[in-house]
């Protein structure tokens, strides 16, 4: 549940955060032992299921799963990722988890619906090859007509980002609302492409980026005619109206 908890929160938190969130999404089914009062470590009165979760932190950084932090983060490791989705896939149909509650174990089926959202996109080659905005490409011709040589910088992304915006934005373009399974089938399902609202190349260095409000899904026509001039990169609102014009036209 720790683990699942600091899901929810990007991979890391405080102590407080990570509980009060557990509390406030009603993961955990407490009994009148839980809610009593116990001093903990620090000698503070606390709930005694808050205080038991502070072992359990300890349990989970011993094994590996969580790193550890001297200002009190509680931080997912790689192997606790993995860890986690085990934990999640051996919850799908299950209703006897110890005190989870039927919402904690609805919100683990749903990481792993993520999971296997990300897991097509990676089986999909043309997600590696149309992400037009993690390559800036400069060309210098060598001698006019013949070989040419390239330069190219690429800008890290984070696959957990393009699965997020896809579970929160869905596979609909929000240019055009062109649906690729709807015209392709099978072949065209969970198939979209993200567009940060912001360039990545215009981000400077590791920022930290909201899926909600920097990322949207846009088809690889709509995608195109937005990057299509480097120095007149269209926003969402102003392709939507050029969209918008030119059926009024054809009309």
């Amino acid at each position: 549940m720790l683990l699942l908890s600091i899901d929810d929160l990007w991979g890391g938190a405080t102590k407080k955060q990570v509980l009060d969130n557990i509390d406030e999404q009603g993961y955990l089914a407490f009994n009148d032992h839980d809610l009593s009062i116990k001093t903990n470590m620090t000698n503070k009165n606390e709930l005694v299921w808050r205080n038991d979760m502070a072992y359990i932190r300890l349990k989970l950084v011993t094994d590996g799963y969580l790193s550890y932090n001297r200002d009190n983060n509680w931080e997912i490791t790689s192997k606790g990722d993995i860890y986690l989705q085990k934990l999640c896939r051996l919850s799908i149909g299950q209703t006897n988890f110890q005190k989870l509650t039927q919402k904690a174990i609805n919100r683990a089926n749903s990481l792993v619906q993520k999971l296997n959202i990300e897991q097509e996109l990676k089986n999909v080659e043309a997600v590696v090859a149309l992400d037009l905005e993690a390559l800036q490409i400069e060309e210098e011709p060598f001698v006019e007509g013949e070989q040419r040589e390239r330069y190219t910088n690429y800008y890290e992304r984070d696959p957990k980002l393009r699965a997020k915006a896809i579970s929160l934005h869905g596979t609909k373009c929000m240019a055009c609302n062109f649906d690729f399974e709807k015209k392709y089938g099978e072949r065209g399902k969970g198939f979209i492409e993200i567009h940060h609202l912001k360039p990545v190349s215009e981000l400077g260095g590791n920022t930290k980026v909201d899926p909600e409000t920097d990322l949207t899904v846009v088809c690889s026509n709509c995608h195109r005619m937005i990057h299509r001039k480097k120095n007149d990169v269209l926003s969402l609102e102003e392709l939507r109206k050029f969209i918008q014009s030119e059926e009024v036209i054809r009309t």
